[in-house]
């Protein structure tokens, strides 16, 4: 057959060459036009920041705020100008952040807000829900709800963000079950979310607690990480009562929460824990004893740091370094001692050459 004929082969291997040949110069195009458009961008990103970071100072600490040093901004500069207000707003608070909301309203930058929370992009999704909290969107507050359970999880997060900047009470329940809904070593992470949310929402939670005394568990740990962070308690009777519940995760939190307040009150109450069963517990109770102790405490802690468990003995030595001289005469004593445990020795005479340089100083 014709086609068949070397002459007719070398044609077809030629059209084949010139195809991949056109494929590939086509790709080379497409890679530098793309390299040009980002570089246009970042020029275009950089000269306006520059811009702006004048503009706002202007704005904000000028005499006139009723003047609008930003001029109007085209469809790039929009989506370059709210993450620069996002990020301004990070970083202010009073009547300074008031001012940037008020900004951000009277620009009129939250049309197409409603477009942007359903865009098929979930970065465009996260930035969206950004601004719905952190501008006080208030027509927008429900959508955030609906992102919660967005199947991209840095989108979740942000609807998580932005319900927290609200500090509404009607958003407790909603923010508090989608913690609990995280992977468990995801949850002490994502604390500061709750803490957002205001010293109205740890009431909130203790009268929960107070309603029903068989709550979740979790809600009482993250109670207690939070009273650890915040230290927006002022009756540790819940605190104490955790220390009972049969949980080493509730009880670890409540101890550590405890040793946080540094109420001398609950030394009793903790003291126990330093023969626990569970390293955990007693690791825990280590750093609360340091605290709620003072200097009384180091006969117990120059038995912790004799404990079996590295965490143990490591906590029990930080805990003598931080009671000032008492604790230092301590290290030193164990550290000379021939008698003494050899792994507690090592920690010993490693926080004395931590800390000796301070006292020489």
């Amino acid at each position: 057959m014709p086609w068949l004929r070397p002459e007719a082969s070398l044609v077809l291997l030629l059209w084949i060459l010139g195809l991949l040949a056109a494929q590939l110069l086509l790709m080379m195009l497409v890679g530098a036009w793309l390299q040009v458009r980002h570089d246009r961008l970042n020029r275009m990103r950089i000269a306006c920041h520059q811009k702006w970071e004048t503009d706002i100072v202007s704005y904000l600490y000028g005499a006139d705020r009723e003047a609008l040093p930003f001029g109007t901004l085209g469809t790039e500069e929009r989506r370059l100008f709210i993450p620069f207000l996002l990020r301004v707003l990070g970083t202010l608070a009073g009547s300074e952040g008031k001012a940037v909301r008020e900004l951000y309203h009277r620009m009129d930058l939250h049309r197409g807000l409603e477009r942007r929370l359903g865009s098929r992009r979930p970065k465009i999704r996260a930035l969206a829900a950004l601004e719905v909290g952190s501008f006080q969107v208030e027509a927008h507050f429900g959508r955030l709800l609906e992102l919660l359970q967005d199947p991209a999880p840095h989108v979740g997060h942000a609807a998580a963000r932005g319900l927290g900047n609200t500090q509404r009470a009607e958003y407790f329940g909603p923010l508090m079950q989608w913690v609990l809904d995280q992977e468990v070593f995801q949850q002490e992470r994502l604390l500061w979310i709750l803490e957002s949310l205001g010293a109205e929402f740890m009431r909130w939670l203790e009268a929960r607690m107070d309603g029903e005394p068989e709550s979740d568990l979790r809600e009482r740990m993250i109670y207690a990480l939070l009273a650890a962070s915040t230290r927006r308690v002022v009756e540790p009777s819940r605190l104490i009562a955790m220390l009972e519940v049969p949980d080493l995760e509730v009880i670890a939190a409540a101890i550590k929460a405890l040793g946080s307040l540094g109420n001398p009150e609950a030394l009793p109450f903790v003291m126990p824990a330093t023969r626990h069963p569970s390293w955990v517990i007693r690791a825990q109770a280590a750093k609360a004893v340091g605290t709620l102790a003072g200097p009384g405490g180091v006969p117990c802690l120059l038995e912790l740091i004799c404990d079996p468990v590295f965490e143990v003995r490591r906590n029990a030595a930080l805990a003598l370094s931080h009671l000032g001289p008492a604790g230092i005469e301590a290290l030193r004593f164990l550290s000379e001692d021939p008698g003494a445990d050899l792994f507690a020795q090592d920690l010993a005479i490693e926080r004395l050459q931590w800390i000796r340089p301070v006292g020489g100083a």
